[in-house]
C-alpha cells in the first residue's frame, strides 16, 4: 500500500520518507518469505525450492529493466510494481502458522 502512495507523492520529501519505509520493510518481507519457504519443506528438499526462490527473485529483477524500458513515466512504473503487491497483504492473513512456530509458542495440539 505504501508503493502505490509513492506514485501519489507530490514533493520529494514526502517521495523519500515513502521510499524509505517501502525499503526498509522490502528487506523484512523478502528475509520471511525465505524462511517460510524453509520451514515448509523437510530439511532435506529445502535446497531446490530455496534455490527456485531465489531464481523467480533474479528473474524479477532483470524483468525490472524491461518494464522500466516500456513504462517510461515514473509513477507508472512505481503503480506496476506495487498494485500486484496488494492483494499478498490480504492474503498474510490467511496463512497458517508455520509448525516450528507453533511447537515454540508450545501450541502442540494446533501442530
Amino acid at each position: 500500500a505504501v508503493g502505490a502512495c509513492v506514485a501519489l507523492a507530490q514533493d520529494y520529501t514526502v517521495f523519500t520518507i515513502l521510499r524509505f519505509i517501502v525499503g526498509f520493510f522490502n528487506m523484512g518481507i523478502a528475509l520471511s518469505t525465505y524462511v517460510m519457504m524453509t520451514e515448509l519443506f523437510p530439511s532435506q528438499q529445502r535446497s531446490i525450492p530455496c534455490c527456485g526462490l531465489q531464481i523467480f527473485w533474479a528473474i524479477g529483477i532483470m524483468l525490472t529493466a524491461l518494464f522500466g524500458y516500456m513504462v517510461r513515466d515514473w509513477r507508472h512504473l512505481q503503480l506496476v510494481f506495487s498494485l500486484p503487491n496488494l492483494p499478498c497483504a490480504i492474503f498474510v492473513w490467511f496463512l497458517p502458522e508455520s509448525l516450528p512456530w507453533l511447537i515454540s509458542q508450545h501450541k502442540y495440539n494446533k501442530a
